[in-house]
């Protein structure tokens, strides 16, 4: 019984009448894209896909909404002309995080073909989000503080991962328990939250990055070298300093591009890329738990469900029976 409520549940957000707009994919892809309305310049947007072959969306912007992405499957990019020498590209993977500005702009986005893609979209108005902030906004970066109070012409762009409290935060907003008004106020106050934790999480990286000096580019694709060697060698990683030798960066400069890259360690990077797989073989379905631990780098299927718990707040086991990400029927 249990299992059933929480299977109506994890629908219910794409299901409930509430002045849902509904749209149907094109270019032949199957899925749907909802928009729900919380209030005048807020609104929630979950989009769940399947592309047939490869698709490109452009666009043209003028006056930008504040964007707050959440991948929570699948992958994409943007490109997007901000009338400069060099475009600004957009990539978004499962786990990640964004929040970005571009008035007066225009580009095109690119999906994979047969690789599902689930984002859920936060769209706000900069200056409803300024009206949340009651004219405090000191700790907000300079650009950020900009949007917020209406500059046109002022672009913002801020990319990360999705920690556990935004993970957390997501799966209460996709498993809404609640129907009608108290279901509106409860997707408001979990958007403001992931809003918040978003901001947050900007905010700190912002000053993380001002308290010691940049990398240089070169560094920079060391980084990503670093970040690659790690997803390919999940079961058996290398220690720092095995890494930072075969990328070529001294110990400490890998430790510093690692959280100025993606905003946390090399092991952090390593567990959450252990975690999303763990999810994934999850959903997939063709595994068991021992399996998948073992699949992940975990020698004991008991510590790998404590760190799966930990971070989404379930046992893999009830996870796998029930993921909260199950499609529309």
């Amino acid at each position: 019984m249990d299992s059933e409520l929480r299977h109506q549940r994890s629908d219910d957000i794409v299901s409930d009448h509430m002045d849902l707009e509904l749209r149907r994919p094109e270019n032949g892809e199957m899925g749907w894209t909802k928009e729900i309305p919380l209030r005048p310049g807020l609104s929630l947007i979950l989009t769940k896909a399947t592309y047939a072959e490869g698709v490109t969306s452009r666009f043209e912007i003028e006056r930008s909404p504040l964007l707050f992405c959440f991948v929570l499957s699948g992958s994409g990019r943007s490109i997007v002309n901000l009338g400069k020498p060099k475009p600004t590209i957009i990539q978004a993977e499962r786990g990640t995080c964004t929040v970005s500005c571009f008035p007066n702009s225009q580009g095109y986005s690119q999906f994979p073909p047969e690789k599902p893609v689930h984002m859920l979209h936060i769209q706000v108005d900069p200056v409803v989000l300024g009206m949340f902030s009651r004219g405090d906004m000191e700790q907000a970066p300079a650009d950020l503080r900009a949007v917020m109070e209406g500059c046109p012409k002022t672009h913002y762009h801020y990319a990360g991962s999705m920690p556990p409290a935004m993970q957390t935060a997501l799966h209460q907003l996709l498993n809404c328990p609640y129907q009608g008004l108290i279901k509106r106020v409860f997707l408001e106050s979990k958007a403001l939250e992931l809003i918040s934790l978003q901001l947050e999480q900007a905010a700190i990286a912002r000053h993380s990055i001002k308290k010691t000096a940049p990398l240089r580019p070169s560094d920079i694709d060391r980084v990503h070298e670093a970040m690659g060697i790690i997803v390919e060698n999940m079961q058996t990683p290398p220690s720092l300093l095995e890494l930072a030798s075969r990328v070529g960066l001294n110990d400490f400069k890998l430790k510093h591009g690692f959280r100025q890259v993606c905003g946390q360690t090399a092991f952090g990077y390593l567990h959450e890329h252990r975690m999303e797989r763990a999810r994934q073989l999850l959903e997939e379905g063709n595994m068991n738990i021992k399996e998948i631990s073992y699949q992940v780098g975990y020698m004991d299927a008991g510590r790998f469900s404590d760190a799966f718990k930990t971070k989404f707040g379930i046992r893999p086991s009830i996870y796998r029976n029930n993921t909260c990400f199950s499609a529309m029927p």
